[in-house]
C-alpha cells in the first residue's frame, strides 16, 4: 500500500500544477495603471481611436528621464552614418566606377544545382547583370563575365 499512496501522492500534486497552470494561462490578464496609461497615448493617435476626456491635468512620468541636448546630438550624429551597403538591397545593374576592380568574394551551388556567386558584396546567379557584364558561368572556383564581345574569367584572389 505504501507504493501506491506515493503513487497517489505524485499524481495529485502533478494533477494540481496543471490545474494552476491551466487556470493562470487562461485567466486575462490585469494591465497596470502605468502600462493602460502608456497604451493610450502610443495607440490612440495611431489608430485614431478617441482620447478619453480627462479632468486632471496631465502628470510628469517620475521614472523618464529626458535626454539632454549632448545626447541628442550625439544621436543624431550616428543616425547620419554611413552604414554601408544594405545587404538586402539588390540594384540590377551596377555599373562599375572607373579605377575599381572586380572581386569574386564567394560561391554557393545549392539545391537543385542553383548556383551564386558574390562578386563585390553582390550577389548575382546566372544570367543576371551586373557591373555593366552579364553572368554567363558559375563553377566552383571561377564565374565567366561577358559583355558585348568580351568575355572573362573571374577567379578567387590570391592569399
Amino acid at each position: 500500500m505504501d507504493k501506491q499512496k506515493q503513487q497517489l501522492a505524485i499524481l495529485g500534486g502533478l494533477s494540481l500544477v496543471l490545474i494552476f497552470f491551466l487556470v493562470t494561462t487562461f485567466m486575462p490578464k490585469k494591465k497596470s495603471s502605468r502600462m493602460a496609461a502608456a497604451a493610450n497615448t502610443s495607440a490612440g493617435p495611431l489608430l485614431n481611436l478617441p482620447q478619453p476626456a480627462s479632468s486632471e491635468a496631465p502628470r510628469a512620468e517620475t521614472g523618464a528621464a529626458k535626454a539632454t541636448p549632448e545626447e541628442l546630438k550625439s544621436q543624431q550624429e550616428k543616425t547620419a552614418m554611413d552604414w554601408g551597403m544594405d545587404p538586402f538591397f539588390h540594384l540590377v545593374d551596377k555599373e562599375v566606377y572607373k579605377g575599381s576592380s572586380l572581386t569574386l568574394k564567394g560561391v554557393s551551388i545549392g539545391k537543385g544545382r542553383r548556383r551564386y556567386a558574390t562578386i563585390n558584396d553582390e550577389i548575382v546567379t546566372t544570367g543576371d547583370s551586373a557591373f555593366g557584364y552579364r553572368v554567363e558561368e558559375i563553377d566552383k572556383t571561377r564565374v565567366l563575365l561577358k559583355r558585348g564581345d568580351e568575355s572573362y574569367y573571374l577567379v578567387f584572389p590570391e592569399q
